[in-house]
């Protein structure tokens, strides 16, 4: 079965970025990131196996279609509180005091993208290719203490295309 990495669209038709199945997951990451360097992509999960790659494409074309519209044009930047075991907090109470704190955050960098994403540690941001120095900016001038990563291929925004 073709291991699929990423599925891509090019001057209208869609296709799936298939290869051996990578070493590791840095490997799928790899691949993944030089295929956005050519265009709009979606990136499928570590681990996803197809047995016919046209059926998939062809059963999902509506979908795969409509999330590369979404993501097209954009990257995704994460943003988390900087880790520092010295500076974890000391009670349950402390850790959602932060919590809340770091959410203050996220309204006005989510007015910067173009949809968020929340995950365990802090928040995904799909932003405008051209607005990434711009987010980047915001983020450190709400809070020094958050740190911005990216730009990634959309993970958390292809969802169940």
């Amino acid at each position: 079965m073709p291991y699929l990495y990423a599925v891509i669209e090019r001057n209208g038709v869609l296709a799936g970025v298939v290869g051996d199945p990578p070493g590791s997951l840095w490997d799928h990451e790899a691949v993944v990131e030089a295929v956005m360097q050519d265009g709009a992509v979606l990136p499928m999960r570590f681990g996803s196996v197809v047995d016919d790659v046209e059926a998939f494409l062809a059963s999902r074309r509506a979908s795969l279609v409509a999330a590369l519209s979404r993501v097209r044009g954009a990257v995704e930047l994460g943003v988390r509180p900087a880790a520092d075991d010295r500076d974890a907090p000391s009670s349950g109470t402390e850790y959602l005091m932060r919590r809340v704190a770091f959410d203050r955050v996220h309204v006005p960098l989510s007015s910067l993208a173009r949809a968020s994403a929340r995950r365990v540690h802090g928040f995904a941001y799909l932003v405008d290719a051209g607005a990434v120095d711009a987010f980047r900016s915001r983020v450190a001038a709400l809070d020094p203490g958050l740190v911005c990563t990216g730009p990634w291929p959309p993970y958390s925004f292809v969802e169940d295309a």
